[in-house]
């Protein structure tokens, strides 16, 4: 009855916690792209269309 009831729990709780995980693993790589961008504002023309295309390409996700 106590798994029964541990698992009434868990379940839901898995199912909110891994798309959290997710999400701050994206942020996190976010985060490190902007301070890679930020400390190198000498780069070339391609290299900005790229990240264009980066930011649009996960704005349809």
């Amino acid at each position: 009855m106590l798994i029964l009831e541990l698992g009434i729990w868990i379940v839901p709780l898995t199912l909110v916690l891994a798309p959290c995980r997710r999400l701050v693993l994206l942020v996190a790589r976010i985060t490190q792209i902007h301070q890679c961008v930020a400390r190198s504002r000498s780069r070339p023309p391609a290299f900005w269309s790229r990240l264009a295309r980066l930011h649009s390409a996960t704005s349809t996700l």
